[in-house]
């Protein structure tokens, strides 16, 4: 019985509703991840601090996703995230 469990595929498991819509939030999220880094970047500099306003935006975005209305504005909403956490740095 313990083999059927340890062999069982994670991915052969229903999915849940909440489930699905993570993995579309987590697709949705690394799509623009390319283009937050190069925006974060150009703002600070350094390669460990923009990776830091990356996850900080991510973080926060997570928190406030029922408030997007759009996933096509996805991208401008993360930037709009992303240079206030920057300015906050700087600070």
């Amino acid at each position: 019985m313990q083999a059927e469990v340890i062999g069982e595929n994670v991915d052969d498991r229903p999915v849940s509703g909440r489930d699905a819509e993570t993995r579309r939030l987590k697709d949705a999220l690394a799509s623009h991840e390319a283009a937050l880094l190069a925006t974060a970047r150009f703002l600070v500099h350094e390669e460990a601090d923009a990776r830091d306003i990356v996850q900080q935006t991510y973080e926060t975005a997570l928190r406030h996703l029922g408030e997007l209305r759009d996933q096509e504005k996805l991208q401008a909403c993360l930037a709009s995230i992303a240079v206030p956490s920057y300015l906050r740095r700087v600070r």
